[in-house]
């Protein structure tokens, strides 16, 4: 293990494309989420709102392997440190995401809406990669998105985003 590995997370996750028409979302708890993509880098610098509670993340993410695991490092700030780097050149993008567990299974429903158009895409995350593979995502789904780029934060962030 190189020594900067102890500071690298593996995250496991899956991602559906559910249908806005046939997806009730009313009931469901949920946080909403703002995320900048910080301009030339791989660096994420997220906003979480759960009730009263805020969280403030920076987050380097790499791109899934050809198994769905990925490399990610998070570092939490407070609300200075937040503020100095929501400075930087970079796309904003806001999501609402709900939480419904199915069955001892904690689906993450990302809601992506503006004026023109809606998006939702179910993300659930594993801890071994027998759990991810075995997965079979229990709400109606159009189609499984997890290794299709158009649907990754930073390009979503450029659809419903702000720069």
């Amino acid at each position: 293990m190189a020594a900067s590995d102890k500071y690298i997370a593996i995250e496991r996750e899956r991602k559906f494309l559910l249908s806005p028409d046939s997806t009730d979302l009313q009931s469901l708890p949920f946080k909403i989420i703002t995320d900048k993509y910080l301009a030339n880098t791989s660096l994420r610098l997220r906003k979480v709102v759960d009730g009263d509670d805020v969280a403030y993340k920076l987050t380097k993410k790499g791109n899934p392997n050809n198994l769905g695991e990925a490399a990610i490092t998070t570092i939490y700030l407070d609300s200075p440190e937040y503020d100095i780097l929501l400075k930087a050149d970079g796309i904003v993008i806001s999501k609402t995401r709900f939480l419904k567990t199915i069955d001892k299974v904690l689906i993450g429903i990302d809601r992506y809406a503006n004026s023109v158009r809606e998006l939702l895409i179910a993300e659930v995350e594993f801890s071994t990669l027998e759990e991810m593979n075995s997965f079979e995502m229990p709400l109606p789904f159009l189609r499984e998105v997890t290794f299709d780029r158009d649907y990754n934060g930073f390009e979503l962030a450029k659809l419903f985003g702000i720069q």
